[in-house]
């Protein structure tokens, strides 16, 4: 619900929900409680790991994209195990991607079982 309208500070966690180009309202519920609960989970989860997130965009109940600081993506589906989700992205970062690659990373896809497919920016 929408309680009051951001003046861009950065402290805040800012979510958007993809496709929705009509303004939004003043108590007007755009996520639903529980969907705002799995991302404020990612969220916490992503800090744990250092991490940071820029901006949240919302595609549907089954895909949720965290947009860092770095400028790349991380596909969840919070329908699913976040658990599972975390490690399988907790592993991809700290076993095949070091800190300097991050840089050139486009995106992770953590959606799909026991796959992690990420993506590298074309040069």
């Amino acid at each position: 619900m929408i309680f009051e309208i951001s003046r861009g500070d950065d402290l805040l966690l800012k979510l958007e929900k993809q496709g929705d180009q009509e303004s939004w309202s003043l108590g007007e519920e755009k996520i639903t409680p529980g969907l705002l609960s799995r991302i404020k989970d990612i969220s916490a989860e992503l800090k744990d790991l250092e991490v940071y997130s820029k901006r949240i965009v919302v595609i549907s109940s089954e895909r949720v994209n965290v947009i860092t600081s770095g400028n790349w993506q991380i596909y969840f589906n919070p329908q699913e195990n976040l658990d599972w989700q975390i490690t399988k992205l907790k592993a991809v970062l700290e076993e095949y991607i070091t800190p300097e690659e991050r840089r050139q990373l486009e995106y992770i896809d953590l959606r799909f079982g026991n796959l992690a497919p990420l993506k590298k920016k074309e040069e």
